[in-house]
C-alpha cells in the first residue's frame, strides 16, 4: 500500500506542477481585470482589451483603435492593396497609381 500510494503522490504533484506551469503560461496572455478581459504579454507595447462596450487596441497603453456599435474607430488607417467603401473601391491601377471605381453592391 506505501508504495503504491507514493507512486500516487509523485503523479498527482507531477500533474499539478504541469497544470501550474501551463495556467502560468496562459496567464501571461489572458487577463481577467475588473469584469473585463485582456490579452497581451509582458513586454509587448500591444494589447487587445474586451469589454462590455468596445474591443480596443492599445499601443504603449494608448487607445490607437476600437470596435463600438458596428464601426470600427481608428486614428490612422493604412490598406496595403484596396480599399473598398460602400458601392467604391480604391485601388492601384495598370500605370502604377491609384483609381477609385464603382464596383456597385
Amino acid at each position: 500500500f506505501e508504495l503504491q500510494f507514493s507512486t500516487i503522490v509523485s503523479q498527482v504533484t507531477a500533474l499539478d506542477g504541469s497544470t501550474a506551469s501551463r495556467f502560468a503560461e496562459i496567464s501571461r496572455y489572458i487577463r481577467f481585470v475588473d469584469g473585463n478581459i485582456v490579452l497581451g504579454e509582458d513586454g509587448n507595447p500591444l494589447i487587445l482589451k474586451i469589454t462590455h462596450e468596445k474591443i480596443s487596441f492599445l499601443y504603449n497603453n494608448i487607445e490607437i483603435a476600437y470596435f463600438s456599435s458596428g464601426r470600427l474607430y481608428v486614428d490612422k488607417l493604412e490598406a496595403i492593396t484596396s480599399l473598398t467603401l460602400g458601392s467604391f473601391a480604391f485601388g492601384p491601377d495598370s500605370s502604377g497609381g491609384m483609381s477609385l471605381k464603382y464596383i456597385g453592391t
